[in-house]
């Protein structure tokens, strides 16, 4: 997390997940998904969010869950 100053907030998150259900008409893979976001959110004087924004990569999702399987060992 990073104090910007001005009540603004600025967090970095690793996303990690598995793509179980349908996505953007995209049918559940079950791939793995690995990725950063980040949230900046503006805090008022009592401490309570008052307005945010979420950034993700998109081409980074949809890669990672239309990527053919991984063959696991011994298959």
């Amino acid at each position: 997390r990073v104090d910007m100053g001005d009540g603004l907030i600025l967090t970095e998150f690793q996303n990690r997940a598995t793509h179980n259900g349908l996505y953007m008409g995209i049918p559940a893979s079950g791939n793995s998904i690995n990725m950063k976001s980040v949230s900046l959110i503006q805090y008022d004087a009592d401490g309570l969010a008052a307005s945010g924004s979420y950034y993700y990569d998109e081409l980074t999702l949809i890669t990672q869950i239309t990527a053919p399987p991984v063959p696991q060992p011994g298959q």
